[in-house]
């Protein structure tokens, strides 16, 4: 982590802070069982407000024809 923090030119030492600084641990938690709670199982997810239609990677193509076929 330091290497690659000093290889992008941040604060190597902010950087390892913030990695393991309790309070975003526990945000971040919380928002990942935010997500889980609505179905949200990976990034990006494409849902509509009756259900989710898919989520993770993929192509613009794939997301147009899941909507159309609704």
């Amino acid at each position: 982590m330091r290497e690659v923090a000093k290889a992008a030119g941040l604060d190597e030492e902010a950087v390892v802070e913030a990695a393991w600084d309790l309070a975003r641990i526990s945000a971040l938690r919380s928002v990942r069982e935010e997500a889980l709670g609505i179905a949200v199982h990976g990034v990006p997810t494409i849902a509509t407000k009756d259900e989710v239609l898919y989520y993770g990677a993929t192509s613009l193509g794939k997301i147009h024809a899941l909507l159309a076929n609704r």
